[in-house]
C-alpha cells in the first residue's frame, strides 16, 4: 500500500499511519511526530529512499497498512548517536570486545586511583 504524503496534514499522516497499531506508546509518539511542523518527519520516513535492511526501516510496509517502525528508528539512533562512550552495538547484534584500560587511561591523573 502506497501512502501519499504530500497532500495531507501531519495529523492526517499519523492518522493514517496508526492503522493497526494497537500500542498506546506507539500511537502516542505517531501522533506527536504528525504535529511536529505539519508532519515533517512522518513526509521524510514516507518518501525517503531507505537503504537499510528492512528491520531498520523508517516504515513498516510488512502489514496491510503501513506503520512507523519505532523499533528502527531507537536502533538506528542509538546507534548513530550514542548517550555514551561506550562501544556500539554491530549490525550482527555482536558488540566489539572490551578496551583494555579505556576507562583508566581517560580519567586525569590520580583521579579515582588507589595506589
Amino acid at each position: 500500500m502506497t501512502t501519499v504524503a504530500d497532500d495531507r496534514t501531519g495529523e492526517q499522516l499519523a492518522e493514517g499511519l496508526l492503522q493497526g497499531v494497537g500500542n498506546e506508546w506507539m500511537r502516542a509518539a505517531t501522533r506527536l511526530v504528525g504535529r511536529h511542523r505539519d508532519g515533517f518527519w512522518l513526509r521524510r520516513f514516507l518518501t525517503e529512499q531507505d537503504p537499510q535492511p528492512e528491520h531498520l526501516q523508517y516504515v513498516d510496509r510488512s502489514g496491510t497498512h503501513p506503520s512507523v517502525n519505532w523499533i528502527g528508528l531507537a536502533h538506528r539512533l542509538m546507534n548513530e548517536f550514542p548517550l555514551t562512550d561506550a562501544p556500539r552495538i554491530q549490525a550482527d547484534g555482536a558488540a566489539p570486545g572490551p578496551t583494555p584500560g579505556r576507562w583508566a587511561e581517560s580519567r586525569p591523573e590520580g583521579e579515582g586511583r588507589t595506589a
